[in-house]
């Protein structure tokens, strides 16, 4: 079945053809997706830019999605986690490397994965980014491996680690690391931080004295420009295209 945005091919910017060459070079090399001839579904790619640089592939199963039974399993509530984190003395943020690209897809569900690009026809050997099911999957597998363990949070893909003391930070991060080793998780060194005394995390500051918003968050909402209306600006043009082309005719005649 071919998705309708699909139809008219791989929905991307030609200035892009470069970057996501690049990436469908890298993912296939890494095993996370692989070449095939054909298929009953097909989804456009969407391009997104990483906060660290680089470009990131994400499918848009439109019409996959509506035969994709979403996992049930919860997410963290963020009330919750911010009451565990308030008070905290020391803190560590663990990213994992692509973190969805970890998680192994099973053989009968790569055929809702196809997408489309230039190069032609791939599926998805991991869970690639866009599915629904994506989220609480991957929280479902954290929530497993991380099972038992005291002094940690995951949302959905940062793993935070915290104690109200230096002895017990050590020993929490030191058991957190061996089972993220042992499921075979890999960490972005880049993006780690560790023994901090406080914690950006969602649009706030958090610490021993408590949590505040993140005054970065503050200023870009109270300094933001105005806002334009499109409409405005549109009929703005459009009269002034109006005035010369009334302006030509009466000179005309």
């Amino acid at each position: 079945m071919w998705c309708q945005s699909s139809r008219s091919f791989a929905v991307y910017l030609f200035a892009l053809r470069d970057a996501v060459s690049q990436e469908v070079k890298t993912l296939e090399e890494a095993g996370i997706i692989e070449r095939i001839d054909s298929s009953e579904w097909v989804s456009p790619i969407i391009v997104t830019y990483k906060i660290t640089g680089g470009t990131r592939l994400c499918v848009n199963p439109h019409e996959p999605n509506k035969v994709i039974v979403i996992d049930s399993h919860p997410l963290p509530h963020i009330e919750e986690v911010f009451t565990e984190l308030q008070g905290m003395r020391m803190f560590s943020t663990l990213d994992l490397q692509s973190a969805y690209h970890q998680v192994p897809l099973h053989e009968e569900s790569r055929d809702l994965t196809v997408f489309i690009t230039y190069k032609g026809l791939f599926h998805y050997c991991h869970v690639p980014y866009g599915l629904p099911s994506a989220p609480r999957t991957f929280q479902r597998m954290m929530s497993q491996i991380l099972a038992g363990q005291e002094s940690v949070q995951y949302y959905p893909d940062n793993i935070i680690v915290y104690a109200s003391s230096p002895e017990k930070y050590v020993e929490c991060l030191q058991a957190v690391l061996n089972r993220l080793d042992q499921a075979g998780l890999k960490l972005h060194d880049d993006k780690c931080h560790f023994r901090k005394a406080e914690l950006s995390f969602l649009g706030h500051v958090i610490s021993e004295k408590g949590m505040s918003p993140n005054t970065k968050h503050v200023v870009a909402v109270t300094q933001a420009p105005p806002k334009r209306c499109i409409c405005s600006a549109f009929f703005s043009g459009f009269d002034f295209v109006v005035l010369q082309i009334h302006s030509k005719l009466c000179h005309s005649h």
